[in-house]
């Protein structure tokens, strides 16, 4: 946490800006977002040699120069080639806020950004980024020196390949494959840039039906398959918040990362109930970093078939898994119907089957009260109040109907315009995700769940999964077995997409 007095440089140094700190400040001292230290730094220069996602990312958001140098030359995209962490996000952030790839420093001879990443950060995916984004091969600095001269003299066959282009990196697309396989890391959540290579890998060589989450992402995305220690689950944690574009909610420093880590460990090395108990214990440190909605189908056609009663297993379930990682302090849920208004806010896992203790009754607006009682009250109107989200959402909905009374495009539309908004106002697409699960077997639920699968205007953002009660049912009597199969759905929900 930031201390009192420190300046807009120091925070950025240290990671520990955040969004409300930042606004706040600059709504006072707007010329400070640019200004030079006494050492000649910006801000934005300072968070970037240093590693500092999270503040890099605000600092841009809140329209940094991209291009302004230090004193000594040096722009901060080629300041990143040498950062102290996290370089390939670090740079990719700066390139979509219009960092010019080939801008030449003259002071360091007219070296450019990717002439650095080859001689000094010396990662092929680095490479690749500067490459894609049009990144000069020719262009020659002061020794005559060029990008492609440069990979002639690395001794790692990767940085040459990494100049090719895309359709000329078959060798290293097959060398992929056969690691992930060979050495079990495909779980595509965690490998964005490679999902083909990844989901191909797995139909050639996987001859057998396997569970998503009990894979990990190992050390191609840094994360850690197994942490035994606080100080892993926090690296662990930290990785996923980068891959996430999380790191404007969650600084580096940040207090409620350091609680779920510590909670994490207390859980792995305490509780041999947890059905997996790396995965597990993982599985649930991340789910933990999220604020989360339940979002019931309440109409009518829920009290046939026992779908009722399923939905409350599940919401138990449920609640365990997202909560009981969390810090004391924010182990709760919010709760919401289609039909009954239910206002109670920062449930206790305690109190969730109490306020499912009622008849449903009534129709299936999914969409038009996804907006009015889920997505405005917890998301726009905090928003648009000025206010900011202090952790992501995640929205978990539970139907066995398709829409009634309203448009059957009307929560596609929603789910678009919340994708939309949320990006329009510098959050991470993944600030916001949303769950959709069918309770029974209705065929024209299924129809319309399967019409929201793979939809370009809302797959970023929503996951859906179709189950039949009678799946469902089968783990009702098993609490550990059906905390399981949520923590593999869960998996799905929130992964990099």
């Amino acid at each position: 946490m930031a201390s009192p007095g420190m300046s807009i440089h120091d925070q950025a140094k240290e990671g520990t800006l955040t969004r409300s700190w930042l606004q706040d400040h600059l709504s006072k001292e707007p010329d400070d977002l640019d200004e030079y230290n006494f050492d000649g730094y910006t801000p934005l220069s300072l968070a970037v040699r240093e590693g500092q996602v999270g503040a890099v990312k605000l600092l841009l958001l809140k329209k940094a120069d991209a291009n302004k140098t230090v004193r000594d030359g040096r722009t901060p995209l080629y300041i990143a080639m040498s950062a102290k962490q996290s370089t390939e996000r670090i740079a990719q952030l700066l390139l979509a806020h219009g960092a010019n790839v080939n801008f030449p420093i003259e002071e360091w001879g007219n070296e450019t950004a990717i002439m650095a990443a080859i001689t000094q950060s010396r990662d092929p995916e680095v490479v690749r980024l500067l490459v894609e984004n049009g990144a000069s091969l020719t262009r020659a600095n002061d020794r005559g020196d060029t990008a492609r001269s440069l990979a002639d003299q690395s001794a790692n066959p990767a940085i040459h390949k990494a100049l090719l282009p895309k359709d000329k990196q078959e060798g290293w697309q097959t060398e992929l494959e056969s690691l992930l396989v060979s050495t079990g890391l495909f779980a595509r959540a965690y490998f964005t840039n490679s999902k083909d290579a990844i989901e191909n890998a797995a139909r050639r060589k996987c001859t057998t039906p396997t569970t998503l989450y009990n894979f990990t992402d190992g050390h191609k995305a840094g994360g850690i398959d197994d942490p035994q220690t606080k100080e892993e689950f926090k690296e662990d944690l930290f990785r996923f918040i980068e891959q996430q574009g999380l790191e404007d909610i969650f600084p580096s420093n940040s207090q409620y990362v350091n609680d779920v880590a510590e909670n994490a460990i207390k859980a792995r090395n305490s509780s041999p109930s947890l059905p997996v108990l790396g995965s597990s214990a993982r599985i649930r440190a991340r789910a933990s970093l999220y604020k989360v909605i339940f979002y019931c189908d309440d109409s009518g056609s829920m009290d046939k078939d026992d779908r009722w009663g399923s939905l409350k297993s599940v919401v138990n379930a449920m609640t365990e898994v997202m909560t009981g990682l969390a810090p004391k302090y924010q182990r709760t849920v919010q709760l919401r119907f289609i039909n009954k208004d239910e206002t109670s806010s920062d449930l206790q896992p305690s109190e969730i089957l109490g306020k499912l203790n009622f008849k449903p009754n009534g129709g299936t607006k999914i969409g038009t009260v996804l907006n009015d009682k889920v997505l405005k009250p917890f998301v726009k109107d905090v928003i648009d109040g000025g206010r900011v989200l202090d952790r992501p959402y995640l929205v978990i909905a539970i139907t066995d109907g398709h829409p009634e009374s309203e448009d059957t495009g009307k929560f596609r539309s929603v789910v678009s315009e919340y994708r939309d908004y949320i990006t329009s106002n510098g959050y991470s697409k993944h600030a916001l995700c949303i769950n959709l699960n069918q309770i029974g077997n209705d065929k024209d639920a299924s129809q319309f769940l399967n019409g929201l699968a793979n939809d370009s205007a809302t797959e970023d953002i929503l996951h859906v999964t179709a189950e039949s009660a009678d799946a469902i049912a089968k783990f009702r009597d098993n609490k550990d077995q059906l905390e399981a199969w949520f923590e593999g759905k869960l998996y799905e929900a929130i992964q990099t997409r």
